[in-house]
């Protein structure tokens, strides 16, 4: 039995213990991503592609002190960057490309609960489980065990303390992250604090196998003070100690978040790192009702020159977090903005900057989006890169790979519906 008949097993067996109960909850959505890439550099300079996702949820309380999550979902991509990858591993087409734009980027987990179920040249289908929890509750323990997602931080562009997995910098669909297998206890000592303790058995090569290298555990305490959460955290996470702290909470009428996080690396390599992110958020009361929020983001792993980038790259440490989702960054020092205008009722706009300060390259990110009905959504825009060859946002140089390649630029169309 594959790995997607056992997710389907253990699925429809849920559901039928779910059918004998009142206590259920059933949803999910249809997520459509259409895009054209634009790569001069490419042999093919244009490639259209087709992605698409199916998710069913149910969520299931047998009592009030146990429930049940499931998430199962089908995704298909076809098209132009399908055909061209059709000779790689499912893995790295469904983590490469335009793919990364329209939904988490995945990694190695400890249960194998996915697999391809059609790999043939211009499409590719892939069905998993990507939530599996069972929790027991109490009124001031919660433990949870299984595939589930995990948040810690509070920033939008880059989150240091989010250890667990994160979202990229450019991600345009961030509705929910990919599940991670983990234990979690969540205690709460008062009614406005917490603490969280997470353990990721792991095996990065090998599913269902354990590596204390690759393995994780942390903890975080949580505590609201006046108006603001403020949290610590602490714990070893992929073979390198991790401490840090995150804050929330408004400064006069304007909202203000901050996180910082370092990080000791056992390897031999990579100098020890710290990345930490300030950042402000304003609605204003004005036409359309301009919403504004400005982040500044260091890590000090980065590079200041653009010929170290292939450098930094090559560092354990630097693999093993990009492997992990906690950093996308080359550089030291950037800046990210959003600027959001609700048009109408059922129309908005909204506008992404990301700048690498070092360079001085550009990601920029605009898109319309509107309410199709109370259900569902639909939304057009560009993610397009603008700086030099051999800056982060403009593209390779021949001096750092061998060979000139332009970042792409991508122009999409999004429709979602949600049950």
């Amino acid at each position: 039995m594959n790995a997607t008949q056992h997710s389907l097993v253990v699925l429809l067996g849920l559901l039928c213990v779910a059918a004998s109960g009142s206590e259920m909850e059933i949803g999910g959505y249809y997520k459509n991503f259409f895009s054209v890439v634009r790569a001069p550099d490419a042999d093919d300079p244009t490639q259209a592609d087709d992605f698409q996702r199916v998710r069913f949820k149910l969520e299931y309380e047998s009592s009030p002190k146990v429930d049940f999550q499931v998430h199962f979902e089908s995704s298909v991509i076809w098209g132009d960057t399908a055909d061209t990858l059709s000779a790689q591993s499912e893995t790295n087409l469904f983590d490469s490309g335009i793919v990364t734009l329209a939904r988490p980027s995945h990694r190695p987990r400890f249960m194998d609960l996915q697999t391809v179920s059609l790999s043939e040249s211009g499409i590719h289908w892939r069905n998993e489980l990507d939530r599996l929890r069972l929790r027991l509750k109490s009124d001031r323990i919660t433990l949870a065990i299984g595939r589930q997602s995990v948040s810690w931080g509070s920033s939008s562009f880059w989150s240091p303390v989010d250890v667990f997995s994160g979202f990229t910098p450019t991600e345009i669909d961030k509705d929910e992250k990919t599940g991670i297998d983990v234990i979690r206890l969540t205690i709460f000592p008062t009614y406005d604090s917490e603490i969280d303790a997470i353990l990721e058995p792991l095996d990065r090569n090998r599913e269902w196998r354990i590596d204390s290298n690759d393995s994780s555990a942390a903890i975080r305490f949580k505590r609201h003070i006046g108006q603001y959460d403020i949290a610590a955290c602490g714990g070893y996470i992929a073979g390198n100690w991790i401490a840090g702290f995150d804050f929330s909470g408004y400064i006069m009428n304007a909202g203000l978040h901050g996180e910082f996080l370092g990080m000791r690396v056992n390897d031999c390599v990579t100098d020890n790192f710290a990345q930490a992110v300030i950042g402000i958020d304003y609605s204003f009361q004005a036409p359309f009702e301009p919403y504004f929020m400005i982040e500044y983001y260091f890590n000090s792993a980065g590079a200041v020159d653009v010929e170290n980038y292939t450098s930094v790259l090559a560092k354990p440490a630097i693999q093993d977090a990009i492997w992990r989702g906690t950093t996308y960054s080359l550089g030291r020092a950037y800046a990210g903005a959003v600027i959001k205008l609700t048009l109408t009722p059922l129309v908005a706009f909204q506008n992404q900057t990301i700048v690498n300060m070092d360079d001085n390259s550009v990601r920029e990110y605009a898109s319309i989006s509107a309410s199709t009905s109370d259900n569902s959504e639909i939304i057009a825009g560009a993610s397009i890169g603008i700086g030099s060859l051999g800056t982060e946002f403009g593209g390779w140089s021949k001096q750092q790979i061998g060979a000139d390649f332009t970042s792409p630029d991508v122009y999409f169309i999004y429709f979602k519906v949600y049950y």
